[in-house]
């Protein structure tokens, strides 16, 4: 069966929406649409549920973004998801704590890994999402305006190597550069308003510092709903490279000539709508991927709340119809309720297969999210998270001792590691280190043996958190 996919692109003054029906060998363009946002973002979004689909794709603009290119000493994927945030937080305005991110690995290269770190500010996101739940449109996926131009480029052009795609919105003109390689490697944007020379000198500025950094740029791709407003001769003169219109995607069968007339003018929602049906070379940017797994996102709390809230009250109801059974003589009243309760477990807990005892059962859930909300907040004091101590850590180590986290597990006031280094001595080391740290009241190894590897130790160590008195954090 088919698979139908909406890109959406909101800006200050409309909607931008296009429709795509994929199969197994083909993908068809099945809509064009730009809405206006007279009556506010939550109407229009309202208009879009009749052109349903199964995958609902968005995106934020570039003003709402902080773009990151780091590289990282491995190559393993959960290695590497694990780095590349605490690599970029040095080089970004806001904390992680503060962020919705996710990242995209570029190029594996000896052991190293270049990856692309996105993150916006989860406030943003959270009002992003509001809107979508106000017009009661299911989204699946938050991606970026410039990541779905990457998208774009990949199905549009045979090869993306050293050219920089440019797209002149209504009330922001971004951009990004590839390399050699075909990857990201540089994002622009500017606002738009104030009309295209402004835009110009700040892209010409953004284009001359690329090339100081040996970026070479051989060609670029205009898309936008100002594409056909600049003179191309004029540009390419300029610039002394080709600047041209983005070619339409020959991939994609087109629905309507209007769609044709338009084109490139809805590059961005296309870009989005494709990512899900043209997986090869496109973004694999979802700022709502693993928010529950990232620190102290809002949307991870309040999820977290909320469930946690539902199994209280779900308690509660259990409690009330034990009573009720306790001073029921009746046997069918009895099973109804009990069948209730059975019913009202499994459509709490669907994960659950194997049910023995429903309010126990639910009382665990309960603890074991109350834990994981302590542990996705902080360790100490609502001070200390537990990002904040894995960084410290890291910092701390000694440079040039080899040593590898095995395993991480925090709980309040409390901190036990798993890890592997090449000597016992090293072990001293490191412990010693990480002793001198204010928030680390006790640092003890309580094993320590010989690997299957002659250079290689296994340890575990517990370190216990508490505030030295006028200790610095």
């Amino acid at each position: 069966m088919p698979k139908i996919t909406l890109g959406i692109q909101i800006s200050s003054s409309s909607i931008g929406l296009v429709r795509l029906k994929g199969g197994l060998s083909r993908v068809s363009l099945s809509g064009v649409a730009k809405m206006p946002c007279d009556a506010g973002v939550v109407d229009a979004l309202k208009s879009l549920k009749q052109w349903a689909g199964d995958t609902v794709v968005s995106s934020v603009s570039a003003d709402n973004t902080f773009n990151r290119i780091v590289s990282v000493p491995f190559t393993e994927r959960k290695k590497v998801e694990q780095s590349a945030p605490l690599e970029a937080e040095d080089t970004l305005p806001l904390s992680l704590e503060q962020l919705t991110y996710n990242i995209q690995t570029l190029k594996k290269d000896s052991g190293k890994s270049r990856v692309l770190f996105i993150g916006a500010p989860s406030h943003n996101i959270d009002e992003r999402l509001e809107l979508f739940r106000q017009a009661n449109l299911p989204i699946n996926v938050m991606d970026t305006d410039q990541m779905a131009l990457v998208t774009v480029a990949a199905a549009a052009l045979s090869s993306t190597s050293d050219v920089c795609v440019l797209d002149l919105g209504e009330d922001l003109a971004q951009a990004v550069l590839f390399d050699g390689d075909g990857n990201p490697v540089d994002f622009f944007s500017t606002d738009s308003s104030s009309g295209l020379q402004l835009v110009k000198i700040e892209f010409e500025r953004f284009i001359s510092l690329a090339r100081e950094r040996d970026n070479a740029v051989t060609s670029i791709m205009v898309t936008g709903a100002a594409a056909g407003e600049i003179e191309m001769a004029q540009w390419s003169n300029d610039f002394g490279v080709t600047v041209a219109k983005m070619p339409y995607p020959s991939s994609l069968q087109n629905g309507s000539a209007q769609a044709s007339a338009s084109w490139p003018e809805w590059a961005i929602p296309l870009g989005l709508a494709l990512r899900e049906l043209l997986p090869k070379s496109s973004s694999r940017i979802n700022l709502l991927r693993d928010r529950l797994d990232q620190s102290s996102g809002s949307v991870a709390y309040r999820s977290i709340g909320i469930k946690a809230a539902v199994y209280c009250f779900i308690l509660i109801v259990l409690w009330g119809i034990g009573v009720g059974i306790e001073g029921s003589n009746k046997a069918k009243q009895v099973d109804d309720l009990k069948g209730k309760v059975r019913s009202t477990f499994t459509s709490v807990l669907p994960h659950v297969s194997v049910i023995h005892d429903e309010l126990e059962q639910l009382k665990a859930e309960t603890l074991e999210l109350e834990e994981r909300a302590s542990s996705l907040g902080s360790l100490l004091n609502r001070e200390v998270s537990p990002l904040r101590v894995l960084r410290e850590m890291s910092r701390r180590i000694p440079a040039g001792l080899k040593m590898e986290f095995r395993e991480f597990d925090a709980r309040e006031n409390r901190v036990k590691i798993e890890g592997e280094t090449t000597s016992f001595d090293s072990i001293d080391k490191i412990k010693a280190a990480l002793a001198e740290y204010p928030w680390f009241s006790s640092v003890t190894v309580s094993d320590a043996k010989s690997g299957v590897a002659r250079d290689k130790v296994l340890f575990k160590m517990s370190i216990d958190l508490g505030k030295e008195e006028g200790g610095s954090q």
